[in-house]
């Protein structure tokens, strides 16, 4: 809990605005469908080990 609070505060700390050198291109669609698979992918996988690891601690 202690490690979460402290990644929390972390992230609002860091909340300052940063803007780019030169102007970002647009997405396409194929890039987008692409980023999006591998943003639930991530989220697939890390929940999936929080799952195992919980089930590992208390059982």
């Amino acid at each position: 809990m202690a490690g979460l609070a402290v990644f929390a505060l972390l992230s609002l700390m860091g909340q300052g605005g940063v803007k780019p050198r030169h102007r970002l291109n647009e997405m396409t669609c194929r890039q987008r469908i692409i980023s999006r698979r591998g943003l639930y992918s991530a989220v697939a996988l890390h929940g999936n080990a929080i799952i195992y690891a919980t089930d590992r601690l208390f059982s």
